[in-house]
């Protein structure tokens, strides 16, 4: 039973969450200007009522900034660095002329680049890369760009937590000590049913037309369940690290072998494309791929993941601190800029060239950046001071009703960090040992935290951020967030229904 005073902390907890929203979506002020105002409250919030010392907030500053640049702008930079060469040596038109080829219709167009090949770029690369690349895809090929926005952050769900090759749920399982065979058989089955909805969903954002709305439900439920069912088999029977991957590549052969099978397609323009132009501009990303794959399947170089080629450092020294670690060499943002050099080099591309594209997406990123600096600040703040704690705790107080919370609590690790792994950090203890508590299925319970950050991935600030950055829209956060607002509690209203019923079927 919580006190007067745990709900009283609970709410000054949720204030500087409060004041972003509000000034996102009342003032309509953008993204970073809105975090500044929750950054200050945080600064004013954690000595007065929490008691954190000037130390220990210089320390959970410390920490926020190392973790905003490593590796979240670091691979949100990289990848959009590689896009823009795409963009400078000609790749991303002949991508695109590939990927209109396979069909001009619209539906189909969302369902191949913001749900398939989104989540190709969610499962091995992640930390924006999946709303950043698509999004500008779309824009390029007629969508328009507040539109393919959305349509990229709605598909940026689903893949999430087996995303950038399965850190998530491996994190979700150390830190809460369950096994990860369970976690990642119960997560993929939560998933299932939204992973068969997500594409249709897709469908009806596009619309036009009840006809056109029709023909495209079935390939969009056929790639949906190809997705679901892939990603579990590789999860239960493969390799965590691979379910995302697998699944994508399976909505993606799904959605283009209907494609190939319709009557009407445009075959001047696929012909036109030769086999050699379509490997380089392809380039990187196989190259992503292989790269991904080698440094987490073959051990022999596994030693580019320890020792010196690691930098480790303990930024929050007091109580609740833990030791931060960025793979120099191996992490996503290396690996995506290496394949962008070398897909530029595939189109011998000068210096010069490559200097301009480096220019030119550090100032296409500046803004998000610096929000992106904020709201990891705010985060490690609110952890570090127990904010985070007091929100969760309240939420858990529902007893028996908790394990239809659960999913929500996800979500909100996700919204408040931008990072599904994160979350699970945050919550997944939390989670067991409120399921046993409460004598709900620990396994089921803890896996709909990653479940239900998928979620919160769509709302994130740092997601919607991203997505401002890629469509070069400055001040959109809150028309991108209204836009996705709907669609998330839909979704997340479903999903802790399923959780619920999942309960009620297999008890602890």
């Amino acid at each position: 039973m919580l006190s007067g005073s745990d709900i009283l902390n609970a709410a000054l907890a949720v204030l500087p969450i409060f004041i972003m929203l509000a000034a996102l979506l009342l003032l309509k002020i953008p993204l970073h200007l809105a975090s500044a105002f929750a950054f200050i409250a945080c600064l004013v919030l954690a000595p007065w009522n929490w008691g954190m010392t000037p130390d220990n907030l210089a320390d959970a500053l410390a920490e926020g900034i190392f973790l905003a640049f490593c590796p979240v702008i670091w691979v949100i930079f990289s990848a959009l660095f590689t896009y823009n060469l795409s963009i400078k040596n000609g790749g991303m038109n002949i991508l695109r002329g590939m990927l209109s080829a396979v069909s001009d219709d619209k539906s189909m167009q969302a369902l191949l680049i913001a749900f398939a090949f989104g989540g190709f770029l969610e499962a091995v690369a992640g930390f924006g890369t999946a709303v950043a690349i698509p999004a500008g895809i779309l824009a390029a090929l007629g969508f328009e760009p507040l539109f393919a926005a959305i349509l990229c952050l709605v598909s940026n769900t689903v893949p999430v937590a087996f995303g950038v090759v399965g850190v998530p749920i491996i994190t979700l399982s150390n830190v809460s000590e369950m096994p990860l065979a369970d976690l990642s058989l119960a997560a993929s089955l939560q998933l299932l049913p939204l992973a068969a909805a997500l594409p249709c969903i897709l469908v009806f954002m596009v619309g036009g037309g009840a006809k056109k709305v029709k023909e495209a439900l079935v390939p969009a439920l056929l790639s949906g369940l190809a997705f679901g069912l892939i990603q579990m088999a590789a999860a239960v029977f493969l390799a965590v690290e691979l379910a995302a991957v697998t699944g994508s590549l399976a909505a993606f052969l799904t959605l283009y072998s209907y494609c190939r099978m319709q009557p009407k397609k445009p075959v001047a323009a696929r012909d036109a494309i030769t086999s050699r132009q379509a490997f380089m501009s392809l380039g990187s990303y196989i190259i992503i791929l292989a790269l991904v794959l080698a440094t987490s399947l073959i051990p022999q170089i596994s030693f580019l993941k320890e020792g010196r080629f690691v930098f480790r450092h303990q930024f929050y020294i007091a109580e609740g601190g833990s030791q931060q670690s960025f793979a120099l060499l191996t992490n996503p943002g290396t690996l995506f800029f290496i394949a962008g050099l070398a897909g530029a080099s595939l189109y011998k591309m000068s210096l010069r060239e490559i200097l301009d594209a480096l220019r030119g997406t550090t100032k296409q990123i500046s803004h998000s950046a610096f929000a992106i600096i904020l709201i990891l600040c705010i985060a490690r703040i609110m952890f570090h001071a127990g904010m985070v704690s007091y929100i969760a705790e309240l939420l858990a107080a529902s007893g028996p009703l908790f394990p239809a919370i659960s999913p929500l609590l996800g979500a909100l690790g996700t919204f408040i960090t931008g990072s599904d792994t994160s979350s699970n950090v945050l919550f997944g203890a939390l989670q067991r040992q409120t399921a046993l508590q409460t004598g709900a299925n620990a396994a089921w319970i803890v896996a709909a935290n990653a479940s239900g950050a998928t979620i919160g991935k769509m709302l994130s600030l740092q997601s919607i951020s991203i997505a401002c950055a890629s469509i070069h829209l400055k001040g959109a956060e809150s028309r991108l967030l209204k836009r996705t607002a709907k669609i998330a509690l839909i979704m997340a209203l479903s999903l802790s229904v399923i959780v619920f019923a999942g309960n009620l079927i297999y008890p602890a």
